[in-house]
């Protein structure tokens, strides 16, 4: 479990409604080669609730959720198998949209280690969980333990990440 305002940032939302909104902050950012986390930080201040409503990932309780799947992450015990995880889940959400996006965060999950600036199969969801205040979800850490458990705010953090990233190359 971990704190989903500490997940990092889109890196290449490539499938998303508002691309080309990422492309052109990322044209304010020096060429480094990559994509440094800034980039999605800023494009995630500005995306507006409006702007969220058009995505599908953001149609369901990303709150309720997360807050299953840490739930469900909590009570299970070793030898659970993927039935009882599906078990668990209906008890929790039922038949809905977020027990099928539930799943996916055992099933498909978000990978990630902590500390890393990108995630494995999850930035369209880690950006719903972020928008809707979820405060902790279910990834896979990669076999990285995290030892922190604090509920963060997205949105400052994203705008300590920019003015941290303008500060450095400031320096430079």
């Amino acid at each position: 479990m971990v704190a989903v305002a500490d997940l990092p940032w889109a890196h290449n939302p490539s499938r998303c409604a508002h691309v080309d909104r990422f492309e052109a902050i990322a044209a304010l950012y020096p060429d480094e080669g990559w994509t440094p986390p800034a980039v999605g930080a800023h494009w995630f201040v500005r995306l507006t609730d409006e702007d969220f409503t058009v995505c599908e990932y953001h149609d369901v309780d990303w709150v309720a959720v997360a807050a299953a799947s840490v739930e469900i992450f909590e009570a299970l015990d070793d030898e659970a198998t993927h039935d009882d995880i599906i078990e668990q889940i209906a008890v929790h959400l039922g038949e809905t949209p977020e027990a099928e996006w539930c799943l996916t965060l055992f099933s498909e999950p978000i990978v990630c280690r902590p500390g890393a600036s990108s995630v494995t199969n999850g930035q369209h969801r880690t950006c719903a969980l972020k928008a809707a205040g979820a405060p902790f979800c279910v990834v896979d850490t990669d076999g990285y333990r995290t030892s922190e458990r604090h509920a963060g705010d997205p949105w400052r953090r994203a705008y300590g990440e920019i003015a941290h990233y303008w500060t450095r190359k400031a320096a430079e």
